[in-house]
């Protein structure tokens, strides 16, 4: 029985540091310097699902919002969303960023989704500015884990990896072909 039991968690530690090791780690600074074009995280964020918030930053014209109700949902949505959600186009169609709210009832809109969708979009995490087309490598020679079994850089959250953002890449060109923010 304890053998069973020592193996067991020696099982899910090595489990949890293989998969730990796979991911590069962003402090609440960090993350929230996570730019697109010379945009912040924070900037973005602060949007909320609310359009005033959203044509102070970009300024009038400069966005497109839609919205989807869980019980009316938008068919003219080109994402997703599971619930109540708030929908922006940026940079000339060129982002797309969500805001999900809970219920009715809640008057929040929770950022949740980024994903870019134009190689005129640059995204700077940490020290490295990349955009879709550009090799993943640049994360490489700057020390970051590149996990070559999936094709992918992911930088995580450290306090609690429920924030990511991921660069896909094609495995024989290396080039990236698909950037993502995700939040759980």
């Amino acid at each position: 029985m304890k053998k069973t039991y020592l193996f067991v968690i020696t099982t899910v530690l090595t489990v949890a540091f293989s998969a730990k090791a796979q991911l590069n780690e962003l402090n609440v600074n960090e993350l929230a310097q996570i730019k697109f074009n010379n945009t912040s995280l924070t900037q973005i964020r602060q949007i909320a699902g609310n359009d005033q918030k959203a044509e102070a930053l970009f300024g009038k014209g400069n966005f497109e919002s839609m919205r989807n109700d869980y019980l009316n949902p938008n068919p003219n949505s080109t994402e997703d969303c599971p619930d109540w959600c708030m929908y922006y186009q940026l940079f000339n169609r060129q982002l797309y960023v969500r805001f999900e709210k809970e219920s009715t009832n809640d008057d929040f809109y929770h950022f949740t989704y980024a994903k870019v969708k134009s190689s005129d979009i640059n995204v700077t995490v940490k020290n490295v500015t990349v955009s879709i087309g550009d090799s993943i490598d640049a994360f490489k020679n700057k020390g970051y884990h590149v996990n070559e079994k999936h094709n992918w850089v992911v930088f995580v959250d450290e306090d609690t990896a429920t924030i990511d953002i991921a660069f896909y890449f094609h495995p024989k060109s290396r080039k990236i072909t698909k950037i993502q923010m995700t939040t759980y």
